[in-house]
């Protein structure tokens, strides 16, 4: 009550009316409970690995510095942001001129203004609009020591109305920004002047006492849920507030009902908690809707990928510059990326997992992605993914002819009922190892493909006669053993990587190829029945070409504009001479000859490979 009690002296005017005076203390006070709500003076002890997040973000703060300090604690919601806040609140407040925990409960400008300067002068102040209001903090706040905890701010104009400058403040002030977006610290008035703590997940011990503390009543586990107790510590990963609402929830419950839950994600306790709204829905809607998408496909399709794929693929999607809409999700701590990989917390995945499938409150109330084995068939679905699960997946061909929205589509291991007549032309990856047709459908020309991945295929050649497509970057029909002949690709001007190894009974490779001028891999490894080019290789960008293992008994002729090859690989060709031509290849570093065992010279032409560091002839 010690801050209460100093709202002795508070000024009741001649002119005030008694009754007046006491509502307007009384309300004060009663404020100052509500934002308070002081913790007692053990929690350091009592809070599981509070001491050490304490004390992290404590020592960011320069004792020695007379400037105003603000220091941003940033994470996702639920991470514990705003306790840690409320420690070190409760733990100094009492050595500043002044204080105030201010919760940012409203987008109302004004009104957050007006409780600031309520809640630090203990005065009812009159603020007429946002600037007069960020003019009478910085007037009555300039010289005096204050402590100000802004818990909850979402907005750079809220910073900006409510500590907008560490010159606002006194000597040795103290500024703690509670947020979930660190993109808010982005402004000139706080270039370098604003210390960033990360707060990081419990530790596994951490998580491992929380969770005990509240699924069993003396917070230690009967050896019969020991394994249970473990695994989901593991799957929540951290959290704490996610760790004490599963753990309450379980409290009491027999071990089936908690095999039940963790095979379900917990996905009831988290509706039933709400912990859908405090850790996500208020993040999430505040996207725009290219966002929204992008984090909806990470959760859905990309978790766990390298970041340069993933960035690679998005880039068809027409959300804008993905590295940069990427970075807003990380800054918004609804993704992470280590070790160049997509990391998602197990909670925001199945959450966004739960938005796509329309299963939570939000504005999208129609199931738009599937990465399960689930029945498929509407016009909405946008994505399909097979997880690689040991049940066969099953699916009628006639279902994508609905699926006219389809963007993605990877599967493994499936049976099809009835031929594939139809593919959707927004389709952006395809990815169907084994797909069990001999031809793409005819009417599939996506402008927007780009991967084109069916190995071990049953496909004769991929498309007939010219198709259009602009956006094509890689095919992949490695292991197609019924493919004879590639297509015509004058229609695929962007075609970067082509890759046909194990092809067993591919023959011709259309002369098209020439005209891929941005075509840097071409890999023919393993092609057995390919015998020779019928025509010279012209591909002026080609950095490698891989004809291995294949039957080729002549070397093809190289013409003089092909400065980028750098790698050529004929080992374990059946070839036994080497056009002189090869002595035009000047950029090449390595030429793999191994198992060469028809070829018993070398043109002289050779000599003039004067980049080459790697010859391999043995064997």
């Amino acid at each position: 009550m010690t801050k209460i009690g100093n709202l002795a002296g508070a000024v009741v005017t001649k002119n005030s009316a008694e009754v007046d005076s006491i509502k307007r203390i009384t309300n004060l006070i009663l404020d100052m409970l509500h934002h308070l709500k002081l913790v007692p003076s053990d929690t350091l002890k009592n809070l599981v690995d509070m001491q050490c997040r304490f004390f992290s973000m404590a020592n960011l703060i320069d004792s020695e510095s007379n400037e105003a300090c603000f220091v941003g604690i940033v994470g996702m919601g639920g991470i514990g942001k705003t306790t840690i806040a409320q420690v070190f609140y409760n733990k100094f407040e009492l050595e500043f001129d002044y204080s105030c925990f201010l919760r940012i409960s409203t987008s109302n400008l004004v009104l957050l203004q007006y409780q600031l300067l309520r809640l630090v002068l203990k005065e009812d102040i009159k603020v007429q609009d946002e600037d007069q209001g960020a003019d009478m903090i910085k007037i009555f706040l300039r010289g005096c020591k204050v402590l100000i905890v802004l818990d909850g701010v979402t907005t750079k104009r809220q910073l900006e109305k409510l500590a907008g400058s560490p010159d606002w403040f006194g000597p040795k002030s103290i500024v703690l920004i509670t947020t979930r977006n660190r993109e808010i610290f982005c402004q000139p008035n706080y270039k370098n002047k604003i210390q960033e703590y990360n707060v990081k997940l419990l530790s596994d011990e951490g998580a491992l006492e929380l969770f005990c503390k509240h699924a069993f009543r003396d917070g230690h586990p009967d050896e019969n849920f020991m394994h249970l107790t473990w695994e989901i510590v593991q799957k929540v990963k951290g959290h704490p507030l996610a760790l004490i609402k599963i753990g309450s929830s379980l409290y009491g419950r027999s071990i089936d009902i908690w095999e039940l839950q963790l095979k379900k994600n917990f996905y009831d306790v988290l509706v039933q908690e709400d912990l859908f709204s405090v850790i996500l829905r208020t993040s999430f809607e505040e996207l725009d809707a290219d966002c929204q998408n992008l984090l909806l496909d990470l959760a859905c399709f990309f978790n766990g990928e390298r970041v340069e794929r993933v960035i690679e693929i998005l880039e068809s999607f027409d959300y804008g510059p993905t590295d940069i809409k990427l970075r807003l999700l990380v800054d918004r701590c609804l993704t992470d990326i280590s070790h160049g990989r997509i990391q998602m917390h197990f909670l925001i995945l199945c959450m966004s997992q739960a938005i796509a499938q329309g299963k939570l409150g939000t504005q999208r109330g129609i199931q738009t992605r599937i990465w399960l084995h689930e029945k498929i068939g509407l016009e909405y679905i946008q994505g399909i993914v097979d997880l690689g699960e040991e049940e066969e997946l099953a699916l009628e061909a006639e279902s994508f002819r609905y699926m006219t929205a389809l963007r993605i589509l990877e599967i493994d291991n499936v049976k099809l009922y009835g031929d594939v007549q139809f593919l959707s032309n927004q389709l952006r990856l395809l990815n169907w190892s084994g797909y069990p047709s001999e031809y793409l459908p005819s009417s599939f020309q996506s402008q927007y493909l780009f991967k084109l991945h069916l190995r071990d295929s049953d496909v004769l050649q991929l498309w007939e006669g010219k198709k259009k497509f602009v956006n094509l970057k890689e095919i992949d029909v490695s292991g197609s053993k019924f493919l004879v002949e590639t297509p015509d690709f004058s229609n695929v001007p962007n075609l970067r990587r082509l890759i046909l190894r194990n092809c067993e009974r591919l023959r011709y490779i259309h002369p098209s190829i020439n005209i891929l001028d941005r075509l840097v891999l071409l890999d023919l490894e393993n092609c057995i029945r390919l015998i020779r080019f019928s025509y010279n290789i012209s591909c002026k960008n080609l950095q490698t070409l891989i004809l291995s293992n294949s039957a080729l008994v002549r070397f093809p002729r190289m013409k003089e504009h092909m400065e980028y090859l750098t790698e050529l690989h004929l080992n374990g060709t059946d070839m036994y001479e080497l056009h002189p031509s090869i002595g035009r290849l000047t950029h090449l570093l390595l030429l793999n000859l191994r198992n060469c065992n028809r070829l018993y010279h070398l043109p002289i032409e050779i000599g003039r490979l004067k980049s080459l560091e790697t010859l391999i002839l043995n064997g």
